[in-house]
């Protein structure tokens, strides 16, 4: 079971891992009151995560450790949603290419810029040229692609 470890925080001798300074304890101010810090709730936590099939152990010393995997996680689920809608998009583009008819509309789009009139006449073209080839001529032109 491979474990994955957020990069420790440090300890310092006042507190303990992320909450240095915010001991709990009574401190004087210059005037010469005496104010209490509020300590920081946060305890280190573990969590055991299943990704793809492995349990991974996973644990944050700071809060900060675990709103930046936290980000990282709604980010990545952004992007996936993104890329899914990406990939739809294409499905439904190659589906509407198999028609004659939904061809023609894609390349009739503006955002495409194709004039499809001589498109057609240029495939024609060839096909004209490519009848006038002796087969001679059309071995040899096969050989050279």
């Amino acid at each position: 079971m491979p474990d994955t470890a957020v990069a420790p925080a440090t300890t310092s001798a006042e507190g303990t891992a992320g909450n240095a300074g915010t001991t709990g304890t009574p401190k004087e101010t210059p005037a010469g009151e005496v104010k209490k810090e509020v300590a920081n709730p946060w305890t280190p936590r573990e969590f055991e995560l299943e990704v793809k099939g492995q349990k991974q152990k996973i644990k944050f010393e700071t809060e900060d450790q675990l709103k930046a995997i936290l980000q990282k996680a709604v980010y990545a689920d952004h992007v996936i949603k993104e890329s899914a809608q990406k990939i739809k998009g294409t499905e439904a583009l190659m589906e509407k290419i198999k028609t004659p008819q939904g061809l023609k509309e894609v390349l009739n789009d503006p955002a495409i810029g194709m004039d499809v009139k001589k498109f057609a006449l240029d495939i024609v073209k060839e096909m004209m040229d490519d009848e006038k080839l002796t087969p001679e001529q059309k071995k040899a032109r096969d050989n050279e692609s």
